[in-house]
């Protein structure tokens, strides 16, 4: 392969990402997280799977493009999750916790494909496919199928709210 293929996977990538972000929140919102969520695993698993057999420009930029959709999917999921399940009383401290965890295993998860991969690529492709794919098996077991949040129904304010927004005229 030239030495520009990479250059152009990356590039495709990144604009597949950003066009799917979106329309991944959109469809968070609407339908659930669990839609979003499983879908963005399950391309990414077979992109990272495919990704040995891609020999040329043109399915490597298909793969490219199947990871783009599949990140563009996952945007915000994660973090998204975490919203939803913080206590109301301890939200940052929750998130906080949820946020370490998160950037642990973005700090670690390269080494350890990278332990794989220093064996062959192709096998640390594989093994990223693969725990994708167990990835969006157990999103789908542990995620609820909807989310409660955010509320479909307006709730009425409480008197010390309505009163916290009532401007008087000077």
């Amino acid at each position: 392969m030239r030495p520009r293929g990479p250059g152009v996977r990356g590039r495709v990538d990144r604009g597949v990402d950003l066009l799917c972000s979106y329309p991944a929140g959109q469809m968070m919102d609407r339908f659930g997280r669990r839609v979003v969520a499983v879908p963005s695993l399950l391309v990414i698993g077979v992109a990272f799977l495919a990704l040995p057999i891609a020999d040329d420009l043109v399915s490597l930029v298909a793969v490219a493009v199947l990871l783009g959709i599949g990140n563009g999917l996952g945007n915000g999921v994660i973090m998204t999750l975490g919203a939803d399940t913080a206590p109301p009383r301890t939200r940052a401290e929750f998130l906080a916790a949820w946020r370490l965890m998160h950037d642990s295993g973005m700090f670690a998860g390269p080494f350890a494909v990278g332990a794989v991969a220093a064996l062959s690529l192709a096998a640390g492709a594989l093994t990223v496919g693969g725990l994708a794919m167990l990835g969006a098996a157990v999103m789908y077991r542990y995620i609820p199928r909807y989310s409660a949040w955010p509320r479909r129904t307006l709730q009425p304010a409480s008197a010390s709210e309505k009163a916290a927004h009532t401007t008087t005229p000077s």
